[in-house]
């Protein structure tokens, strides 16, 4: 099973949605509020990130790593087709 994480914010309502159809998929993923201070150096990284990719830090950001810790998919908001690529791999 990957390892999923959904990096978040507060009062994001596209972190929100994703959680939501994540939950309905049955599809477990931990969750972290990188707007909480502790985070601060993550937040950077994953605004790095969007950069590199030529995309807007639109939150949540979400990656999903194999049990080798080898990434196998990452986004930037409200993915729902990831989502269902993960319910039906």
């Amino acid at each position: 099973m990957p390892a999923i994480t959904v990096h978040t914010t507060t009062n994001c309502q596209q972190c929100r949605a994703t959680k939501r159809k994540l939950d309905e998929a049955g599809i477990e993923y931990k969750t972290v509020d990188v707007s909480q201070q502790e985070y601060a150096d993550l937040a950077d990284a994953i605004r790095a990130r969007a950069d590199e990719l030529g995309t807007p830090a639109i939150m949540p950001y979400v990656t999903v790593f194999d049990e080798h810790n080898i990434m196998l998919n990452e986004w930037f908001g409200f993915q729902p087709a990831h989502i269902n690529e993960l319910a039906n791999p």
